[in-house]
């Protein structure tokens, strides 16, 4: 449960009522109080609000506390009143379910319906990503890597790391080494903590020097 990301979902709202309900929540999981932190989150379920955008930001946030049929049922509530972007959360879903197929027909659907260059850098970035994680379970490696090349061009700070570790995977499955050393070297530089990557940088150092 991350309650800043909750804030970001329901702030749109444009309601006093949500942030001091979240302010209220991110205070009590200080705490460690998490039951009675999710408690608080199930209150700002009750918000007024019935457009597209309002049934989207309730789906998420019941994606957060773990309700997946509540979410799909919201989600698919605001896709029906047109916000497209509820095709992201429906595939999000299926893909933390492991359902890579639905997954992708839902991201298929979202980058079909949506125009992509519309939508906020952050949550394009982040459905390149998950369609990028759901095309490497299926081992579709080529689009894989695009889907990655595109997420990147966004340079957003919350998704930038997860699809270049993913980018050097997939070039790793299409042995392109060459690609995947510099992708890696320029990851190692810039994310020095990440053990993973580190990992990968030192594997395809040794691999191109052979």
């Amino acid at each position: 449960m991350n309650p800043d990301y909750i804030a970001e979902r329901i702030g749109r709202l444009g309601t006093e009522s949500a942030f001091e309900v979240l302010s209220k929540a991110k205070a009590l999981e200080a705490q460690g109080k998490d039951d009675e932190a999710k408690q608080v989150l199930n209150d700002a379920l009750g918000l007024s609000g019935s457009s597209g955008e309002d049934y989207f930001n309730r789906g998420m946030i019941y994606m957060d506390l773990q309700d997946d049929t509540n979410a799909s049922d919201m989600l698919n509530k605001s896709y029906d009143k047109g916000y497209k972007a509820a095709l992201l959360g429906l595939g999000e879903i299926a893909m933390n379910q492991k359902d890579y197929d639905t997954a992708l027909e839902e991201y298929t659907r979202f980058f079909d319906e949506a125009d992509v260059k519309s939508l906020d850098a952050s949550l394009a970035a982040k459905a390149y990503n998950e369609y990028a994680v759901c095309l490497l379970a299926k081992g579709d490696y080529e689009n894989a890597a695009k889907a990655c090349e595109s997420g990147l061009t966004y340079n957003d700070r919350e998704s930038d790391e997860a699809l270049s570790f993913n980018l050097i995977i997939t070039y790793e499955h299409l042995e392109k080494w060459e690609d995947a050393y510099n992708t890696a070297k320029a990851y190692a530089s810039k994310y020095p903590d990440d053990a993973n990557g580190q990992k990968e940088y030192l594997f395809l150092q040794s691999r191109v020097t052979q």
